[in-house]
């Protein structure tokens, strides 16, 4: 928002959940949520119900092109949709243990399989 200042009647939800939620039922709302909250609802979305040949409920919201160039996976990965915020992980000194573990399994293929259904993948 650059310098301009937040309304101060702006609602803040406590999880992107609510703010979806708060959206579908006020039709003046807008709100801004991670892609995987919204991604059934986005036009040529590769996972979306319509997209994989499953029947699908009608969109709760409607989800907005930015620039031309919706939230899809693909624009995610070639970093042409301009909100990308990547994800990261973070340890305090170098992961040891379980940590490791979870680290591993997430840049794992099987990892980057589940994370593929909702983002962008890693690898």
């Amino acid at each position: 928002m650059a310098e301009e200042r937040v309304s101060l009647t702006a609602v803040v939800m406590p999880t992107s959940s609510d703010v979806v939620d708060f959206v579908a039922g006020n039709p003046a709302a807008l709100g801004y949520v991670s892609r995987s909250h919204v991604a059934p609802w986005i036009p040529g979305n590769e996972t979306s119900p319509a997209a994989v040949g499953e029947s699908s409920e009608p969109a709760r919201v409607k989800v907005l092109a930015l620039e031309g160039r919706w939230p899809t996976r693909d624009a995610l990965a070639e970093q042409q949709y301009v909100l990308t915020q990547p994800l990261y992980l973070i340890t305090r000194g170098r992961p040891a243990g379980r940590i490791r573990q979870f680290i591993d399994f997430v840049l794992s293929p099987a990892g980057q399989s589940i994370v593929a259904r909702y983002h962008a993948p890693i690898r």
